[in-house]
């Protein structure tokens, strides 16, 4: 966290922030390979979902601590436009608004993403046609091994 901010603090702005945001529907997800690693995507794009994101990223930017040297050499590895490198330096990542991806990753790195896409693919197919409503924001913390855990949901009751 940002010197001179605490959790109490960032949970005051996460409960405001939610209590003025609606939940954003997506129309459906799919499964797709995203370079080494297998996620749920949209099926299309959602400007409400990439709107959600990066008001949030802009709300609690307060919160955040700068990114170290390490963090920022990892996050430039890729190769980032002119815009990205803006955003990585002004937001601490570079992948806001336009530029936003939502997913939710399902596997580590795997030489075998087609193979899993396939089976991922059969075991999801009752509910991924259905509509996906993103209800509520987590909050989450990572220990010293970097696993995540969640801290506090907050649902979106605007």
């Amino acid at each position: 966290m940002m010197d001179g901010t605490n959790a109490a603090g960032l949970d005051a702005a996460a409960r405001w922030f939610c209590a003025g945001r609606v939940p954003v529907e997506i129309p459906a997800l799919d499964i797709r390979r995203l370079g080494t690693f297998v996620a749920l995507v949209p099926s299309a794009p959602s400007e409400g979902l990439a709107d959600l994101a990066g008001a949030a990223v802009e709300a609690l930017d307060p919160f955040r601590a700068p990114p170290s040297e390490a963090e920022l050499a990892r996050r430039r590895k890729p190769g980032l436009s002119d815009r990205q490198e803006t955003m990585l330096q002004r937001w601490g990542y570079p992948y806001l608004r336009e530029e936003f991806r939502f997913h939710m990753t399902l596997t580590g790195r795997t030489a075998e993403a087609e193979r899993v896409c396939t089976a991922l693919a059969q075991h999801f197919a009752p509910v991924l046609p259905r509509p996906f409503v993103i209800e509520s924001l987590a909050l989450m913390g990572e220990d010293a091994e970097g696993a995540f855990h969640l801290i506090h949901r907050y649902p979106l009751s605007g």
